[in-house]
């Protein structure tokens, strides 16, 4: 516990492994703690034993707020996750629904770089702006308008995510839950989901006002709380989905969908700041391949190569959960070692993309190694694992990554960017945040310089 104390826990597991192996054991009070570190454990972890492992761990901090304990991320494994999860990836990640949320990303977008050209040359934080962008994109793709409640809702959401971070005694003696009500955590959970409770019920409330003047007709409802609510009222659904339910699954897409996504563009963005030769390249492909346009669509993205491997190159170096769990479902056998039922098995993806076993200079940010690689960003290579893999895999993927490429590309085309301060590329601090989602510590403060696009 001394060594965890005041650490990042990505790094301090990492610094274990290299003198204890790739997968070693920590009693941290009373949990049953197995660190993964090497791509050949984490496979047969996530894809040789998956069904030994498809139950995520259990987060109190977001149990306290839970409406149904019935949502897709930390429900437990079995049907009704599993019909839960179908839901959300046909009706809001599938291909055919991320393409149809392309005009509401093109105008959130839009929008972001009207905000950008209003700083008129002078310094401004940019993590503050990808945050209010990423959050409006997944409120509307959720629920069709941003939340009147806005801002009292993400400070919400940023302080649970924060306490949930911490490796706390009640986290690691779970028989000593009484320690939350002392500290005050139950107290400010049950506000918040007072809070979480008025603001879903309002936003269920209006869409079933909408609904009675919808065509429902429409091969395509408005929103995931429109989709929902329809197949509420289906007796083809095949489980209950109460109000709850759909409260919670909401929930999770705008604290997934918000966090993690504007904290992947941040990395993206300083990564880029900091290595002026990739910002030099990436503006060159993408002003001479789109010469002359004034208002950038994502099929003109097709067109872009460079940028996706900035962006692998980004995910490989900054995965948004630097370490995820699984907890053991039974006795099993992992690498020639006994794992007990109920461990918790950590998973360190922020390692994994830095080994030198996997990976040449792989401190170094450079996007070309992804030249003519075939590794992809969904849990199919066991050394680059930005999404996690298997059953638990982020499902979100494909609806982030579209965004994240159109918001580079959008700021990358239209601004030069320097640092503010007059710092130099060398002297931009990359110093990681702790907690559930691998953040900066610092925000990303920088100056944009209009370029005016050329025929």
């Amino acid at each position: 516990m001394h060594q965890l104390h005041g650490r990042l826990l990505h790094v301090v597991l990492r610094d274990l492994a290299k003198t204890y192996g790739p997968i070693c054991h920590l009693k941290l009070g009373q949990i049953s703690f197995v660190s993964v570190t090497s791509s050949e454990v984490a496979k047969e972890v996530l894809k040789t034993q998956e069904l030994r492992f498809a139950q995520r761990e259990k987060i109190k901090i977001f149990e306290m707020t839970s409406f149904d304990h019935s949502g897709m991320v930390f429900a437990p494994y079995g049907e009704s996750w599993r019909k839960t999860r179908k839901i959300c990836v046909m009706e809001l990640f599938s291909p055919d629904r991320i393409r149809h949320f392309r005009s509401l990303r093109e105008m959130e977008i839009s929008g972001l770089v009207e905000s950008v050209n209003r700083t008129a040359g002078l310094p401004f934080n940019l993590s503050k702006m990808i945050f209010a962008c990423s959050n409006s994109i997944i409120s509307k793709a959720s629920f069709g308008s941003q939340c009147k409640r806005q801002e009292e809702l993400l400070l919400a959401i940023k302080e649970q995510l924060r306490i949930a971070g911490q490796v706390s005694l009640p986290v690691i003696f779970p028989s000593l839950q009484f320690l939350y009500h002392l500290d005050g955590t139950k107290s400010k959970m049950s506000r918040f989901q007072t809070l979480y409770d008025d603001i879903l019920g309002s936003i269920i409330a209006d869409s079933r006002i909408r609904a009675k003047s919808r065509d429902h007709s429409s091969s395509y409802k408005e929103n995931l709380a429109d989709v929902l609510l329809m197949l509420q009222e289906s007796p083809e659904t095949g489980f209950s989905l109460r109000d709850n339910t759909i409260k919670d699954i909401i929930l999770e897409m705008i604290n997934g969908g918000t966090d993690t996504a504007s904290s992947a563009v941040e990395w993206a963005l300083s990564e880029i700041l900091k290595n002026p030769d990739v910002m030099k390249k990436a503006q060159t492909e993408l002003r001479d391949a789109l010469k002359g346009k004034t208002i950038l669509e994502e099929s003109d993205l097709e067109k872009i190569k460079y940028l996706k491997l900035i962006i692998k190159e980004s995910f490989r170096l900054h995965p948004p959960v630097s370490v995820f769990g699984r907890v053991v479902r039974e006795d099993c056998s992992v690498h020639g070692y006994d794992i007990p039922k109920d461990s918790l098995i950590a998973i360190n993806s922020w390692s994994l993309g830095r080994d030198p076993n996997y990976w040449e200079n792989p401190e170094k940010f450079f996007p070309e190694r992804f030249l003519g690689s075939s590794i992809d960003l969904v849990g199919n290579h066991f050394e680059f694992l930005p999404f996690g893999s298997g059953r638990r895999v982020c499902p979100g993927a494909g609806f982030a990554l579209a965004s994240m490429e159109l918001m580079l590309a959008n700021l990358m085309y239209y601004f030069d960017w320097k640092l503010a301060n007059g710092l130099s590329p060398e002297e931009l601090d990359m110093a990681e945040l702790s907690g559930l989602i691998t953040k900066r510590l610092n925000p990303l403060l920088v100056v944009a310089t209009p370029h005016q696009p050329t025929a």
